[in-house]
């Protein structure tokens, strides 16, 4: 893993002022967790990085008193993306900025600022200075003749271009320029912003490695080689081997919790990883240590990732198992037509069974209660010995559930199965076929349910031997 190592270092002109150097550097896994160093090499955690850093820069502590008030500490800004573009990350770009725009000192007065310009202007006193500076104070052709003929009258000047005729850094001195102080800032320094010395410590550790927070508590680690996943039931899940873990350390101790599918090679998956680097007994969620942990990235079968470990809102993501699917299966007799029916429905079933369709739908009704009792005692002994060797018992519950796998073939099975649960229900809550309820008859029991005078509600549950 690596980080940024930063240092200041001093400017090659001006010794007195420094700028920022940097460079990368390997770091321990223990540095990036324990002390807080910046794991730099880890993508996901640099978003917000610029921004964090340069919040540090624009403190108030690092601002320079007497400097500050006349413009010579601007506010820095990031620029760029967040994220790794054309081979340069924002942050490398940003450090970039600051190498070449913002100068440090240990502290500096602005009239000792004003010295250093002018002597840097002193040492390299030439024609090209000099102009930039006296069209620098003096606006206007008129203006900027006047004042070179004050200073040498055999000077003719008809333009601009006449300026070139002449060495003007023989015929104007530095101390021509006296009192235009951020003039001479300006031209005689390469940078004018400028912030303490000390920020440096504020975003390092001893060692000068990034460091933006005292340590790293959550990160995430992803066995095997991340492929294309699956998303259920609103979390994402790793396909293949791969098992994504919310890491929490405390106390020295690094607790792993793995997202779980249902899918059973994924857990068991997840069993394995657990017993290879736990030092504990767990067998989904488990404790390890940094040495484990060491151990673990070496083996390049894990990835780490911070995710916006350095943004404002940084929260801490979750780890999600899932309860495995194991329904009770529940039953019910079918459904059946009632009175409701359209007098065709009742006709297409009498047609089937060749019983004449004349008369009224009371009449239509009766013919087809006939019909269903004599097509029970024809299935009665099948479903008898159905339900013999499958018993059940009747739940409140409602919906979802299938229709008792006997009379495949029959088009009234639904009717067919609900008269004889109702027959051999027992207590309400059994089907006995050793206990039958001759409350009704086969016909009067078929002609309620079709008036929907009787009814069956619940479902079955299979009652295991």
């Amino acid at each position: 893993m690596q980080t940024y190592k930063l240092w200041l270092e001093n400017d090659p002109n001006i010794p007195e002022l420094k700028r920022i150097g940097y460079a990368l550097t390997e770091v321990d896994i223990k540095d990036v967790l324990e002390n807080g160093v910046h794991p730099w090499s880890e993508r996901n955690a640099n978003r917000g990085l610029s921004e964090a850093f340069n919040r540090h820069l624009n403190d108030d502590r690092h601002l320079i008193a007497g400097l500050n008030e006349l413009g010579y500490c601007e506010e820095l800004k990031v620029y760029g993306r967040d994220y790794y573009y054309d081979g340069n990350s924002q942050f490398d770009s940003h450090l970039e900025r600051l190498n070449q725009q913002v100068r440090f000192v240990d502290n500096i007065t602005f009239p000792q600022l004003l010295e250093l310009a002018k002597r840097e202007l002193r040492k390299r006193w030439d024609h090209s200075t000099a102009k930039k500076l006296l069209q620098q104070v003096h606006y206007g052709f008129n203006e900027t003749r006047s004042f070179v003929k004050a200073k040498d009258k055999s000077v003719k000047l008809a333009s601009y271009d006449d300026l070139d005729h002449y060495d003007l850094s023989t015929v104007l001195s530095l101390e021509d320029f006296e009192g235009e102080d951020k003039i001479l800032i300006s031209h005689g320094l390469p940078v004018t912003n400028f912030r303490q010395s000390g920020f440096l410590n504020d975003v390092t550790d001893g060692l000068g490695r990034l460091k933006l927070s005292q340590s790293i508590d959550n990160f995430e680690l992803v066995s095997g080689q991340p492929r294309e996943g699956y998303e259920e039931r609103g979390r994402y899940y790793y396909a293949g081997n791969s098992i994504r873990y919310l890491a929490v350390r405390k106390s020295g101790q690094i607790l792993l919790m793995p997202d779980l599918s249902h899918n059973s090679a994924h857990r068991a998956m997840a069993q394995e990883l657990s017993t290879r680097w736990r030092t504990d007994t767990g067998r989904y969620c488990f404790t390890t240590d940094i040495d484990h942990l060491r151990e673990m990235l070496a083996s390049d079968q894990f990835l780490i990732s911070f995710n916006g470990l350095v943004q404002e809102r940084y929260s801490v993501s979750e780890a999600h198992a899932q309860i495995g699917r194991r329904v009770i299966e529940r039953h019910g007799a079918g459904n059946y037509v009632s009175f409701r029916a359209s007098g065709d429905t009742i006709k297409d079933l009498l047609r089937h069974h060749s019983v004449s369709m004349t008369g009224t739908k009371e009449e239509l009704i009766g013919k087809l209660a006939d019909l269903t009792a004599k097509l029970y005692r024809c299935h009665e002994a099948e479903l008898r010995d159905y339900f013999k060797k499958n018993r059940f018992m009747r739940t409140e519950a409602t919906g979802g559930g299938q229709q008792f796998p006997v009379l495949q073939s029959v088009d009234l099975k639904g009717m067919i199965t609900t008269m004889f649960v109702i027959r051999h229900l027992r207590g309400n809550s059994i089907i006995d076929v050793t206990q039958e309820n001759d409350t009704y008859d086969l016909k009067s029991l078929a002609r309620s349910l079709l008036n929907e005078d009787v009814k069956l509600s619940g479902s079955f549950l299979r009652i295991e031997n």
